[in-house]
C-alpha cells in the first residue's frame, strides 16, 4: 500500500516538474466572400481556408493601395477547391492582389479533380471610341498576382493569372511606325495623303498588364499549377519633331531580384508579349537568386498589333496609336513576342532533359540563343531524368480553358 502511495506521489511530482506542451489546433474556415477572404488571410496565426464559391472583389487601385491583401503572420493554407478568387481593380494604375511579408507563409492548393481553381488579378477593359482607346500613361493598368516580400509561397495547383487581353476594332487609328513618313505622304497627296498615310482601320489588342509572381527576398516553391504574366511593366509614348516614340519594359511570369526559387513542375506562360522569367544575370550561379529548377513547361505567345497610350499636349491629345505594322522594314520591337529567358545556369546534364519547340536539345545547345533570348513564339520543356511523373501527367493536358483570354 505504501508502495502504491509512493508511486502516485512520484507521478504527480513528474507532471508538476515536466514542462507543459500546449497544442493549438489550426483554425479552419470555409469562405464564400471577398471580405472574409481578406479578413482571414490578414489574421495572424495558422489558418486553413477553403473556397466554397467563386469570389470577385470589384474596386479601384485607389481603394486597394499597392496591395489588396497583406498576409498576416503564420501559415495560411488556401484551398481553391475548383473556385476562383478574383480582384477586379477597375481603374487606376498599379496594384497587387496578395503581398507576403517576412514571417508569413502562403500555401496554395486546389483539391478539385480538374485543377480549375484560380487566383486572378485584372482590371476593366475600356470600350473603344472611333479612334481606339484614349488612355494616358497614368491610366495604363498593371495588375500583379503575388508579391513575396521576404515571406514564403508554395503553390501545389490551380492557376495564377495576371491581366487580360482583348481584341478590338479601330477606325481611324494611327500606326506610329508610319508617322516619320508623313511628310512624304503629304508631299505626294497633300492633306489627304497625310490623313490616309498612317491611318489604321483594323483589329488591335488592348491589355491589362501584370507580373504573376514577384520574389523580393524569402522563398517561392512551385510544385504544379499554371502561371500567366501578361504584357508590359512599363509603357511610355512620347514625341519629337519627326517621330512618335514608344518605350517599354516587358512583364514576366516570374520576376525575382533576390531569394530562393524552386520549380519542381508547372506551366509558365508569357502572354501578350510578356517574358517568362525576369531574373538577374547571375541567378542560380552565385547571385542573390538561388534555388533549383527540376521540371516545367515554359512558353511565350504573340500579339502583333497593340493599342498603346496617347500623348497629351497643351492643346489636345493625340491617340488611337498602335504598334505592330511594318513600314519600310521597320516596326516597334514591343510587337515581338517576349522571350523565355530561361536561366540555363540552373541546368545539369546529369539531371535534365530539354526540348525546344518539340526538338530535343543537347547540353551543348543549352545556350542564351536557344533558351534565354528566344526571338519567336517558343515552348521549352525541362524534365528531370530522376523523376518524370510530373511531366507525364501534364504533357497532354490542354490548359487553354484555364486562360481567360
Amino acid at each position: 500500500m505504501k508502495f502504491k502511495k509512493l508511486l502516485v506521489l512520484l507521478l504527480v511530482a513528474m507532471f508538476i516538474i515536466m514542462p507543459t506542451a500546449i497544442f493549438a489546433e489550426e483554425e479552419y474556415q470555409e469562405i464564400a466572400g471577398p471580405q472574409s477572404l481578406k479578413k482571414y488571410l490578414e489574421m495572424d496565426g495558422d489558418i486553413t481556408i477553403k473556397l466554397v464559391s467563386n469570389i470577385i472583389h470589384t474596386t479601384t487601385t485607389a481603394a486597394t493601395g499597392d496591395y489588396w491583401i497583406t498576409l498576416g503572420k503564420g501559415k495560411k493554407t488556401l484551398d481553391l477547391n475548383g473556385y476562383s478568387a478574383e480582384l477586379n481593380a477597375e481603374t487606376g494604375s498599379e496594384t497587387t492582389m496578395i503581398r507576403i511579408p517576412q514571417g508569413s507563409e502562403l500555401i496554395v492548393n486546389d483539391s478539385s479533380e480538374n485543377n480549375s481553381g484560380k487566383l486572378f488579378c485584372y482590371g476593366r477593359m475600356d470600350n473603344p471610341g472611333q479612334y481606339g482607346i484614349y488612355y494616358s500613361h497614368k491610366d495604363v493598368k498593371y495588375r500583379n498576382v503575388v508579391y513575396v516580400d521576404g515571406g514564403s509561397l508554395t503553390v501545389n495547383g490551380g492557376t495564377l493569372e495576371a491581366g487580360r487581353s482583348k481584341e478590338l476594332w479601330l477606325v481611324g487609328g494611327m500606326d506610329i511606325a508610319k508617322y516619320k513618313y508623313q511628310l512624304d505622304y503629304m508631299m505626294q497627296g497633300g492633306t489627304l495623303g497625310w490623313a490616309i498615310g498612317a491611318r489604321y482601320d483594323g483589329y488591335a489588342w488592348q491589355q491589362v498588364n501584370g507580373d504573376c509572381i514577384t520574389l523580393d527576398g524569402g522563398n517561392v516553391t512551385i510544385n504544379d499549377g499554371v502561371f500567366l504574366g501578361r504584357g508590359f511593366s512599363e509603357m511610355d509614348t512620347s514625341a519629337n519633331a519627326t517621330d512618335i516614340l514608344f518605350d517599354f519594359e516587358r512583364s514576366a511570369v516570374i520576376r525575382a531580384s533576390s531569394g530562393e526559387l524552386t520549380i519542381n513542375g508547372g506551366e509558365f506562360q508569357g502572354r501578350g508579349n510578356a517574358d517568362v522569367f525576369s531574373l538577374p544575370r547571375n541567378a542560380f550561379n552565385g547571385g542573390e537568386v538561388t534555388g533549383k529548377i527540376k521540371s516545367g513547361i515554359f512558353k511565350t505567345n504573340h500579339l502583333r498589333v497593340i493599342n498603346i497610350p496617347h500623348i497629351e499636349t497643351a492643346n489636345n491629345k493625340l491617340g488611337g496609336f498602335i504598334i505592330g505594322l511594318e513600314t519600310n522594314g521597320e516596326y516597334n520591337p514591343a510587337s515581338d513576342p517576349g522571350s523565355v529567358r530561361f536561366p540555363y545556369e540552373a541546368l545539369n546534364p546529369e539531371i535534365h532533359e530539354v526540348t525546344k519547340d518539340g526538338k530535343e536539345l543537347l547540353s551543348t545547345e543549352w545556350t542564351a540563343k536557344n533558351l534565354y533570348n528566344t526571338d519567336d513564339v517558343t515552348t521549352i520543356i525541362v524534365n528531370s531524368k530522376q523523376s518524370s511523373n510530373w511531366y507525364k501527367a501534364r504533357r497532354n493536358k490542354n490548359t487553354d480553358k484555364e486562360i481567360s483570354s
